[in-house]
């Protein structure tokens, strides 16, 4: 027992040493490591010392000048898995983070990395088709968004008037704070997308 003690402290001695040469700018805060640690103190350690690279890299110019669309919709970092992402199927959840990211099979998106020749969409010749144009704006999927709006004013009277629907509210499920009601948004969003039929 006194052994493997010995050899699993020196594991974790050996893991957050390195973690400590990722986080080498980072404040003078966490430079002593105790030799003995619980679990639990263990992974508060590495999920503080995460959290602290994953806030440095949002904030850097760099990462917010080519991920302007996610930040527009998440300010900040989230300091924790949104509870509402547990309850989502995988494929509604893929169709999510897409949208989220902007990493779609959208003209828009495709011709930025070329891998299309126009950003137009194929129905609106003078409209890029980016994200919110396809989800609140192309005549294309008219009916569809009908059904989605019809859908959420069920939900809430928030949705009473389709013309104050953001991308944001259809993308997060703000201004809500109630994870049943933003799974539900999401699912519905999720819905439009499919029954479109429009690959993302």
């Amino acid at each position: 027992p006194g052994n493997e003690r010995a050899d699993r402290n020196a594991k974790q001695a050996s893991i957050l040493s390195h973690q400590q040469q990722l986080n080498n700018d980072s404040s003078s805060s966490s430079s002593s490591i105790p030799h003995l640690l619980s679990n639990r103190t263990f992974q508060s350690f590495l999920q503080k010392s995460f959290m602290d690279q994953w806030i440095k890299i949002w904030n850097n110019p760099n990462f917010a000048q080519e991920h302007t669309h996610t930040k527009k919709l998440i300010p900040k970092p989230l300091q924790s898995i949104d509870p509402a992402l547990l309850h989502i199927p995988r494929r509604e959840l893929r169709i999510m983070i897409r949208l989220l990211t902007g990493h779609t099979l959208l003209n828009s998106h495709m011709y930025r990395i070329k891998r299309k020749d126009s950003p137009f969409c194929g129905f609106c010749p003078n409209q890029y088709e980016t994200i919110e144009h396809y989800l609140l704006h192309c005549p294309q999927y008219l009916e569809h968004r009908k059904s989605l709006f019809n859908g959420l004013s069920i939900l809430d009277s928030y949705f009473t008037n389709p013309n104050d629907i953001s991308l944001k509210t259809l993308l997060t499920g703000f201004p809500f704070s109630s994870i049943e009601m933003r799974i539900k948004i999401l699912m519905l969003r999720s819905q439009f997308v499919i029954k479109t039929d429009r690959k993302l």
